[in-house]
């Protein structure tokens, strides 16, 4: 069933205005940024971050607004509760989080370079798994691309700030989608097959909950593994994009090789021994990778003034 489109979102009367704690947002969600525009739910437009979401049991979709106006402020929209948003924030952006202390000088100074670096994630290890399978052997674009055409499928969305912004599909939605459709949006029949089956270990609750990822985040990936179409990178892609896991390697990501290569002076690195190399990264390599990467692709860019919107209330 797709849900519900609307053709303008409903913009709350009251914003939510949070301390950054050190937190950065161009920085943290530079991700995003890197998709250009083509990621279905979330985009960053010129200094705002904006994610579409499901608004309870009705399949209706709102609008989640963040903005940073100045080093010490987060201004968050789209939620009834500030304690609701700070829960969002808290899983999405990583706002209670601490950065660690990492000994390896070349991640060490990478480090000080982004020091409102956050775990940006999607706020759920069931999404990012399915996620990552859609994004398997990929650029960060065309992966962005093909989640778009798997999420037209089940929802017409919502329009803001001149694109259309998608949901994710639930894992129940994904595993009664028929494979034949998945494979019409460039997918391979394996990866279709792939992204089905796993959803349906989801949507049956075969598949840890982000409280026992936290937990054990090795131990779950064990678990992934077994999975239809998950071997190690794409375990450890889950648990660093889903619930922003401090140690997850993604061991094989070409532009980790890249960023490390350019950044330790290394023309000679390989994935192997980029695997060596990262263990004097525990029990951090999850955001020694964001660091590395961030030197490569650079945070988001902010094109225009910071705005406000509605009247605040603080917290």
């Amino acid at each position: 069933m797709r849900d519900a489109g609307m053709n303008q979102p409903p913009i709350a009367d009251v914003v939510f205005e949070f301390p950054a704690n050190g937190l950065d947002l161009a920085t943290t969600v530079a991700p995003v940024a890197w998709g250009q525009g083509r990621w279905p739910s979330v985009d960053w437009i010129g200094g705002e971050f904006v994610q579409v979401r499901r608004l309870g049991e009705s399949g209706e979709l709102g609008l989640i607004r963040t903005l940073q106006p100045d080093q010490a402020t987060l201004v968050v929209s789209g939620f009834a509760e500030p304690e609701e948003a700070a829960d969002w924030m808290t899983r999405s952006l990583g706002w209670r989080r601490t950065p660690p202390v990492i000994d390896d000088p070349v991640v060490a100074e990478a480090m000080r370079a982004f020091p409102g670096l956050r775990p940006y994630a999607h706020g759920s290890l069931h999404q990012g798994l399915l996620t990552v399978i859609i994004g398997q052997g990929v650029t960060v674009q065309a992966g962005a691309v093909m989640e778009r055409r798997v999420a037209e499928i089940h929802s017409t969305g919502l329009e803001f700030g001149g694109r259309r912004f998608l949901p994710f599909p639930s894992a129940e939605q994904l595993a009664e989608t028929p494979v034949e459709r998945l494979r019409a949006t460039g997918l391979t029949w394996r990866r279709a097959e792939g992204i089905v089956k796993v959803a349906r270990h989801v949507a049956d609750g075969d598949v840890p909950d982000d409280q026992a990822a936290h937990a054990d985040p090795e131990g779950v990936a064990r678990r992934l593994i077994a999975l239809p179409m998950i071997g190690p990178w794409s375990a450890a892609a889950a648990l660093l994009w889903g619930i922003g896991s401090d140690d997850a390697h993604v061991s094989g990501d070409v532009a980790l090789l890249r960023a490390a290569r350019r950044e330790y002076d290394r023309p000679e690195l390989t994935l192997k021994t980029l695997d060596s190399l990262a263990e004097a990264w525990r029990p951090a390599r999850a955001w020694a990778a964001r660091a590395l990467w961030l030197r490569l692709l650079g945070p988001a860019p902010i094109t225009s003034e910071p705005r406000a919107f509605g009247p605040r209330s603080d917290k």
